[in-house]
């Protein structure tokens, strides 16, 4: 049924390991790979180019781009260690294919022959410097759409007092999901800044007794983040659109979420403020380094000046580069002739050995030339004596 509905064009997360064999079976001859995480290991096999340890955290390491010495040696074994675990998972699912399939491409020979585009859920703010080649495109914050007008209540709550915090755990973590002793930790930090108006995505009425003790905390189970996000007196804690020019207190907890803080504090934009330390102590003094901070003020509104507009311009693109790729195949002008390389072509190795041997034979004969000439001056004196 798959097969007769022919698709001209799949989207296709690099974490759906069968997919390409998939795809290839019901007829689709165009992908395009996506990915919510940055850069992986894959993502560099498919364009033709290496990764490079030194300098290219990996996204699910707690690193930045300037790494120690054990971090960078980490990085490393962990880029090894997922190179060798994806190699092993798509053999397994290669010879499933190959089984009933006899002689199937490997699912790396799928991509490199298939996938038109990568795309990529992020911006050079929320990925560290890179090599890269016009083949990956960033649409990070591309779903975001324009901040709409406030309820009448949500306007009179936000003008209550000059700054507004917004304290959300995101979706999968969940405030109401937190220790006891945490949850006053975080209300006692609160309440120690009575001139601020703090609005806590909690899931649950299970606090409010406690909530009620002070006027500046308001809990809500749903916030309208974008919409409130788009005001100028709000700031934040989530790392989820720096395309609205806000300061922020990262938490990081899983994933890549690690890499994200790091660029957060790369890029001057917020504070990191690690889980495992989080208490009243710890976030009475990150809220204080941050409102009112001009400097991250200054380095945030430059953010949001760069990122003006993407958005709306990512789903232009995206549209326009599926129209392009459906009328005319896959985009050969952007992949590197890298992918058709052995690793010897690829370092230049034979280059480097051909040039090598041109320099002995030239030392050598260089040496050949000298000895025969000193042995002949030598032969020619003890005839004179």
């Amino acid at each position: 049924m798959l097969r007769n509905s022919k698709f001209d064009l799949v989207f296709s997360e690099l974490f759906d390991t069968c997919a390409p064999g998939i795809w290839k079976l019901i007829g689709i001859n165009n992908f395009v790979v996506v990915s919510a995480t940055g850069m992986m290991p894959t993502h560099y096999n498919i364009i033709g180019m290496p990764t490079y340890a030194s300098f290219m955290p990996g996204g699910l390491t707690p690193y930045s781009d300037k790494m120690t010495f054990m971090e960078r040696l980490t990085n490393l074994n962990i880029e090894l260690f997922l190179q060798l675990l994806g190699y092993k998972i798509d053999t397994w699912y290669w010879k499933l294919f190959n089984e009933k399939y006899p002689g199937f491409p490997t699912l790396l020979q799928l991509y490199e022959e298939r996938v038109a585009l990568i795309m990529i859920n992020v911006n050079e703010f929320t990925e560290t410097p890179r090599p890269t080649t016009n083949m990956v495109k960033y649409i990070g914050g591309s779903a975001l759409r324009d901040p709409k007008p406030l309820t009448e209540d949500l306007s009179k709550l936000l003008d209550k007092n000059s700054v507004t915090v917004l304290f959300s755990m995101g979706s999968l973590v969940q405030s109401k999901d937190m220790p006891d002793w945490l949850k006053r930790d975080v209300t006692e930090a609160f309440a120690s800044f009575p001139n601020v108006t703090f609005i806590w995505k909690y899931e649950s009425d299970n606090y409010n007794d406690e909530f009620r003790k002070h006027p500046n905390i308001h809990p809500m189970k749903w916030i309208p983040q974008i919409d409130l996000l788009g005001l100028t007196t709000l700031m934040r804690t989530s790392f989820t659109q720096m395309h609205l020019g806000k300061p922020m207190i990262v938490i990081p907890m899983f994933a890549d979420q690690q890499l994200n803080s790091k660029n957060v504090i790369r890029n001057g934009i917020g504070i990191v403020l690690e889980r495992h330390l989080l208490n009243k102590q710890t976030l009475t003094d990150a809220l204080r380094q941050v409102i009112g901070n001009r400097e991250i003020s200054r380095k945030v509104a430059l953010v949001a000046s760069l990122l003006d507009g993407r958005p709306k311009q990512y789903r232009q693109d995206i549209a326009r580069w599926a129209k392009i790729i459906i009328e005319h195949g896959q985009m050969d002008h952007l992949k590197l002739y890298s992918r058709k390389l052995n690793w010897i072509q690829y370092y230049c190795i034979d280059v480097i050995v051909f040039e090598l041997s041109v320099v002995v034979l030239v030392i050598s004969l260089i040496i050949w030339i000298v000895s025969r000439i000193f042995i002949y001056v030598c032969a020619k004196k003890l005839k004179t004596d």
